[in-house]
């Protein structure tokens, strides 16, 4: 009888030890239940509130029903902080993809300080709140506490959902854009090699081996000055832009916050883009500038990265603003714009004068004049790609850094893709 009573008490104890996970997993499970109803609910309470306005007048923008939403957040998420902190980060988000970076900074941070408090380590809303608001730092130019978040984030992704897995692959396209923005092409490249691994099985958000069309829809207007020709870079400060108008340069606040400032520009000075935050890539009597119009304090202040340009010579930006490349009819060069006082990126002897002229933060490209195109990799200085594989001009270049795919535009609309990466034969 003993035996059996002592085997009936065994089982029941490891019963309720067996019991107790299982009821603190069962707990977990309803309180994400939960907060996911109470996101619903908000933000359908949020599109109310956007249909009863746009009775009023024509639409509703998206900023102004994320300000509606950042307004109503702590009134509507019944109280819970971690339901407000999903809330709060995803809107912040939001901010962020329309480019208001003080309005997404504070969202992100008060999500990521609260997960810290409450979540433990491993959760994956945290790895979420570190991933974004590494990515805001990298926006923000803030490397290298941008850097520090992005791998902590990729770390506790890695370790809790496996090398694999899509939020995986957001953490390293992160990073490698973090490191492309800096010129850190070498330890860009490992983690784009990565995302080009994960990316087609798992549709990740690297855009490489996506072949739908995504459509883009208007997210807000910005009145500029009626001479601005062109947009060529960005201010110091988060949420400005420069553009280029016929007399001069203006800064634009993107949040409309304050009128646009003007700098005019000297006769004969041509802005070629954006070199960085605040500094703008001008040509001027032979000489390529960086020169900053905007400064923060004190006067105007510019420094030469290249001289003796003739009137002919070819110089162009990437679109990052990380590197510039320019050539004539015997030389190329691609600088880093990132870090004054590196050597030059690629020094190179070229035949005669490019007919086109790309570079992006991973390569550089020209049209020779027998049509031939030829391509560099910035991060080893080695060429390739030399390739003339159709009968008239080259109309147009084209790189995806991600994929390191180049598109050759033809006549009679002939595009010709190549892989640079040496993995596929030209399409």
């Amino acid at each position: 009888m003993l035996p059996a009573f002592a085997a009936l008490v065994v089982f029941a104890v490891a019963m309720v030890i067996q019991a107790q996970p299982i009821a603190r997993e069962a707990a977990r499970a309803e309180r994400e239940a939960s907060a996911a109803r109470e996101v619903s609910r908000f933000l359908m309470d949020l599109f109310d509130v956007a249909s009863t306005t746009r009775g009023q007048r024509d639409s509703v923008t998206a900023r102004e029903l994320l300000d509606q939403g950042a307004r109503r957040m702590g009134e509507q998420a019944g109280g819970d902080r971690l339901t407000q902190t999903r809330l709060a980060d995803a809107m912040g988000m939001a901010y962020l993809k329309l480019g208001l970076l003080g309005r997404a900074k504070a969202l992100i941070d008060h999500a990521l300080h609260t997960r810290r408090e409450l979540l433990p380590a491993d959760h994956r809303d945290l790895a979420a709140s570190l991933d974004s608001a590494g990515l805001l730092g990298v926006r923000l130019r803030h490397y290298d506490e941008a850097e520090k978040l992005l791998a902590e984030a990729l770390a506790r992704r890695e370790k809790a959902l496996g090398p694999r897995h899509p939020d995986v692959a957001s953490s390293l396209e992160h990073l490698a854009l973090l490191y492309r923005e800096q010129g850190r092409y070498d330890l860009a490249r490992p983690h784009e090699e990565r995302l080009a691994g994960i990316a087609p099985k798992h549709g990740g958000t690297g855009a490489t081996a996506s072949t739908e069309v995504e459509t883009l829809a208007l997210q807000r207007e910005v009145v500029l000055p009626k001479d601005v020709v062109r947009l060529v870079g960005s201010g110091t400060q988060a949420g400005l832009v420069a553009a280029v108008g016929r007399q001069g340069v203006y800064l634009v606040d993107l949040e409309g916050s304050a009128a646009p400032a003007f700098s005019p520009l000297p006769a004969g000075d041509e802005v070629v883009g954006g070199a960085g935050p605040g500094e703008l890539a001008i040509r001027s009597k032979g000489r390529l500038l960086l020169r900053d119009l905007f400064p923060r304090e004190g006067r105007i202040t510019e420094r030469v990265v290249a001289e003796g340009l003739g009137e002919d010579e070819q110089v162009t930006v990437d679109r990052r603003s990380a590197v510039l490349a320019h050539a004539n009819a015997r030389r190329l060069r691609v600088l880093s714009l990132g870090e004054s006082g590196r050597p030059a990126l690629v020094d190179r002897t070229i035949a005669a004068l490019p007919r086109r002229l790309l570079v992006t933060g991973r390569f550089v490209a020209w049209v020779a004049p027998d049509r031939t195109v030829h391509v560099v990799e910035l991060s080893t200085g080695q060429e390739v790609l030399a390739a003339r594989d159709w009968e008239g001009q080259v109309n147009a270049l084209a790189i995806e850094d991600l994929s390191g795919r180049l598109a050759v535009g033809g006549w009679f609309d002939e595009v010709f893709v190549y892989d640079l990466t040496g993995r596929r034969p030209p399409t």
